[in-house]
């Protein structure tokens, strides 16, 4: 469970971070 929540953090982050570069 634990490690599923940190997957979707982790994504959710690349995410961000992705949408900042495009932006």
């Amino acid at each position: 469970m634990n490690r599923i929540l940190s997957l979707i953090v982790t994504i959710l982050f690349a995410l961000c971070i992705e949408a900042g570069i495009f932006m």
